[in-house]
Order: structure tokens, then sequence, then C-alpha cells
């Protein structure tokens, strides 16, 4: 989509008044090392110092909450730190024929169990979720609107409604456990299990919290922990800075219906590598779906349809010549395709 925008602009003759970066990573879905590391360090040695920065993210939702009829794009101000943890148990081996009460995979499971679930405790009013609520305020009908504009008054109660996996990720840690090893015969108990975990850390956390945390929870000297790899959550970017509001007004060009939102990357982006070339780095990408859809990506039937794909293109012709603006207005949506 970028580059079909960037393309279709230099067809019409378009000459953008200020310079764009775009920079696509071969290896963002393994950490960027090669990709967007190797970008951040050229940029770096040229002093360059960017306005804001857009890289994919958090989408334009349908069904987000039960009482709204118009699509929700969020904006994702922070994104979530990330910790990856291996537990291992270690014993002498023996027959299975005479156990002992409590074997390496037995002590792993238990540990494990402790882990799952909502074990920590909702960080709501600690990020950008408020700022989404009061923000969602100014477009929800009433009796919605009500709760919404008033969070100070019902933030007991609110994280109780977002229950939704999706929506309990915005306010809190989550906890993953991803990989599970142990015996691999069945007469023989194994001297070792280990399991990986994955933790997705609220920006309210930090790493060490969250070890702190597990340490706690898990209270068995037999079962040790091994970082493996950790990211602290990101900044909070403003919301009333040039760029949320040209990214802002690019979506509204293209869905005026929908009601433009801060939230919270649950995910990891390549942003990491450029948090020191300015303090509005935004997270968003113009894909349309309902909530029950977003087992579509890295999953089944991964898709976009045609009409989005066009959208896309045209957010970010948008993107680009308000980007070239001195000021931002907010008018309407139409198409430049």
């Amino acid at each position: 989509g970028i580059l079909e925008a960037v393309e279709f602009l230099l067809e019409k003759g378009y000459k953008p008044k200020r310079s764009f970066y775009i920079a696509f990573g071969h290896d963002e879905e393994s950490n960027g090392l090669d990709g967007a590391q190797s970008i951040s360090a050229l940029l770096k040695s040229r002093n360059v110092e960017l306005e804001y920065i857009l890289d994919e993210g958090t989408f334009v939702m349908e069904d987000l909450i039960p009482g709204l009829n118009f699509p929700v794009a969020l904006i994702s101000t922070s994104e979530k730190g990330a910790l990856n943890i291996e537990l291992s148990v270690h014993d002498t081996p023996g027959h299975s024929s005479f156990p002992k009460r409590e074997s390496p995979i037995v002590i792993l499971s238990k540990a494990l169990g402790k882990l799952e679930g909502d074990m920590f405790p909702s960080s709501f009013g600690k990020g950008p979720e408020i700022t989404m609520l009061e923000e969602l305020a100014y477009c929800a009908p009433l009796p919605l609107k009500t709760v919404l504009a008033n969070t100070w008054l019902f933030k007991p109660i609110i994280p109780l409604t977002m229950r939704h996996p999706i929506m309990s990720a915005i306010h809190r840690t989550t906890t993953a456990v991803t990989i599970v090893k142990g015996g691999n015969k069945l007469n023989v108990i194994p001297s070792s299990a280990t399991g990986s975990v994955n933790f997705r850390i609220h920006p309210a956390q930090t790493v060490q919290e969250v070890l702190e945390f597990v340490k706690n929870t898990i209270n068995d000297d037999r079962v040790k922990i091994k970082v493996l790899s950790e990211i602290e959550p990101h900044p909070i970017s403003p919301i009333d800075s040039f760029g949320y509001l040209s990214i802002k007004k690019s979506i509204k060009q293209i869905y005026k219906e929908a009601c433009v939102v801060p939230s919270l990357l649950i995910a990891n982006t390549d942003t990491k590598w450029y948090l020191n070339f300015t303090d509005s780095i935004y997270r968003f990408s113009l894909v349309r779906m309902k909530i029950n859809e977003t087992g579509r990506f890295h999953g089944h039937n991964e898709r976009i349809g045609v009409k989005n794909y066009v959208d896309v293109v045209n957010f970010f012709v948008h993107l680009i010549k308000n980007s070239d603006e001195t000021e931002v207005i907010i008018k309407h949506e139409h198409s430049e395709l």
C-alpha cells in the first residue's frame, strides 16, 4: 500500500515539501536485528530528525464494544514490552514403576499453572486506556457516553467489562506458556523439564517488576528462571502532536464515520529501534475488521479485501499530502484514486 501510494503520487507529478523515509526491514518478524536496526543506525549517522513515525499496528475495528454502531480506528500511542523466560526443573532420572511423588514434569506443571490466565492485576488508568475511552465518549451514544466520559467514577467496574482476551490485554500484562519440553520415553521419568513463557508488559510495569512478580507467584526454589529476551514497554506518545493529528485526519478522509482513538499495541514492532528519533511514534494499519476476525492474522485464510486494499493506498496518499501541510485541519472524507 505504501509503495502504491508513492507511485501514484509520482505519476501525478507530486513533489513533497518535506522528506519521507520509508523503512522496510526484511526481518521484522525476527526482531529486526539486520533490518530495522541497520536502518536506524544509518539514519542516526546522517543526523536525521523525524517529526513522527508510523509503523504497522492496531486496526479499524467494528463491533469493538456492544452498543457502538460505527467503526473505531485505534492508533496505538504506545507498545507493550516483552519478556521471554525459561523455567527449568532438574532432578535425577528414574523408572516409571517406582516414581517420586513429584517429578520435574509435575513440579514444572504446577509452576506453569500459576502463570496462566489473568494473573497480573489490571493496570487500567496507568496507560493509554483512559484516554482511549474518553475520546470514544465523543462518538458514543447515550447512556454509554455517560460511562465513558466519567471514567473517574466508573473506573472500578470498567475493567470488569473488558474481559475479551483482546480488551483484557489492553489494561494488563499478559502471560502465555508457549513451549514445554519434558520426557521422551513412556517408562522413564526424565531428569529435567523446561517451559518457555511469553509476557507482554503493560506500560505501567517494567521487566524487573514482572520478573519479581513471577518469582513470588511460583514461590518454588526448585524452579529455575532464565531470561531469554526482554524489551521494556515504550513511552506513551501525545495525541495532540502533528503526527497523531495527521494520521487521524487521513483516517477520517477514508472513513468519515469512524471514531479515531488512541490505544495500546499489544504486539511488538520495529519501532524499538527508532525510539530516539522522535517522541511521536504511532502504530496503525488501515485494515478494517470485526473483533472476531483478528485470528486471521498469522492464522488460517489470512487475507485483505480488494476494497480495503484500495482504502489502504488512499490512506497513505492522504497521509503524505497531509504531512506536507504546516497545520492539521480535519474536514471530511474523499478518495484520491
